[in-house]
């Protein structure tokens, strides 16, 4: 593999150059850095391998996670664009020095008590996330970097939507057809995270449903039933989101929604993909709604939400719908109830021990994510955890597919073992 002081000499870097409104007409920078991984586009893809774009979320003290991810598994000749987000991405980039210790314990608090109390709640299942939200002895165990990072796979999402559209309108400008389209699969992942690309290509291969069908697969979902007549399972985020090509497309769909009603306009009426998306808006379950503007996708009011206050300002102390959410709860909620994910998944029969929590699942159709991949918190015997398994160094090994909390050195020493692996293979065979 190329070490990281070749990657740093040979990957192409451009920007989108968008601009876009959200809250308040205040304006984000959209620039959002693309890196070629050194391999792209040399090393022949294999015929059967779908086209993939890897987004994975890190931070500006830990960039050589990024670059040994580069240097390694995701040098693999399907991965045609690399996303490395830190702090500068966010629309707050300076949050990690502002918010101190003391700010992000209010914050916490104050999620608490106004989602919690019955005069505050605009969502019972607001109000039962924010329960969970870190508090206490745990939240004095993380930095305020930590709190900011939240929003960051949603800030993420929305600026490569936005770098999508721009693709698409330039696409005549460009001469690599491959690198001017929609991947077929794009992964949301953390820095620290590891993934076999070959095992990775060999499993979407057993997909019934071509990338054009909107899915969406958690590496590891966990499952929370919240007892509110809805499902809320999220992905245990380090393990990563898979997007196929039609999922990434629901994102950028434009909503034609009149919030007042929840109805979408006359000429999307019968869609069934707007006419969730407008009766969720109306919902307003997380507290989104203030933040839409007809027109916004998905995406857009995404990033609309979550960039309304920052964690530091007095305006989220005193806000009736502050953003208490980690971010694979709000990943949840979007993926989820806005449907950009088709029902792929539903739960096997269960023993009576997982009956009660079973049918809180069953037949929903807010059931949208996927977990093939792996699952947490259900009947281990019906529905195996697979990948979640995976969660640290001990437990990752060369027929994993995906391994998460892993430092840079563990990348790199399971990415040679599997390579180590390959090649004895290879001599094996002839």
């Amino acid at each position: 593999s190329a070490n990281n002081n070749d990657i740093e000499k040979k990957v192409e870097s451009s920007s989108s150059g968008f601009k876009f409104t959200w809250f308040n007409g205040r304006s984000i920078d959209g620039t959002l850095d693309v890196i070629k991984p050194p391999t792209a586009g040399k090393n022949k893809m294999l015929k059967d391998d779908k086209v993939v774009d890897i987004v994975s979320i890190g931070s500006k003290h830990s960039k050589d996670l990024h670059k040994t991810q580069l240097s390694t598994w995701a040098s693999h000749s399907s991965i045609r664009y690399f996303f490395g987000v830190t702090e500068e991405d966010d629309a707050y980039p300076d949050c990690d020095t502002r918010l101190t210790m003391e700010g992000m314990i209010k914050f916490s608090d104050n999620c608490v008590s106004k989602l919690t109390k019955t005069k505050y709640i605009h969502s019972p299942i607001a109000a039962s996330t924010a329960t969970y939200f870190a508090k206490g002895d745990y939240l004095k165990t993380k930095n305020p970097g930590w709190l900011c990072a939240q929003k960051r796979p949603l800030y993420a999402m929305a600026k490569l939507i936005r770098f999508y559209r721009k693709l698409l309108q330039n696409r005549d400008e460009h001469q690599e057809d491959y690198a001017s389209d929609l991947p077929d699969y794009m992964i949301l992942v953390d820095d620290d995270t590891y993934y076999n690309m070959d095992l990775f290509q060999n499993f979407v291969r057993s997909w019934k449903e071509d990338p054009s069908f909107p899915r969406i697969e958690a590496g590891c979902l966990i499952k929370q039933p919240l007892h509110l007549g809805t499902n809320f399972s999220h992905p245990f985020g380090g393990f990563g989101l898979v997007f196929s090509r039609g999922s990434i497309e629901n994102l950028m769909r434009p909503l034609p929604c009149n919030v007042n009603t929840g109805t979408t306009s006359n000429e999307t009426h019968g869609d069934p993909f707007y006419e969730n998306a407008c009766r969720q808006l109306k919902l307003n379950w997380f507290g989104e709604t203030p933040s839409f503007e007809e027109g916004m996708s998905v995406s857009d009011l995404m990033i609309a939400h979550s960039s309304r206050h920052a964690y530091y300002s007095q305006e989220a102390l005193n806000t009736r719908l502050p953003f208490c959410f980690h971010s694979d709860w709000a990943m949840g909620h979007y993926m989820n109830h806005y449907h950009i994910s088709s029902h792929v998944s539903e739960f096997s029969e269960p023993d009576e021990h997982y009956k009660y929590h079973y049918n809180w699942h069953r037949g929903m159709p807010t059931v949208r994510m996927g977990w093939s991949f792996g699952i947490l918190y259900a009947n281990e015997k019906k529905n195996p955890p697979r990948n979640c398994k995976h969660d640290g160094e001990e437990k990752c090994h060369v027929s994993a597919m995906i391994c998460h909390h892993l430092t840079g050195d563990q990348i790199k020493e399971i990415y040679d073992q599997v390579q180590e692996k390959k090649t004895r293979l290879r001599e094996m065979s002839g």
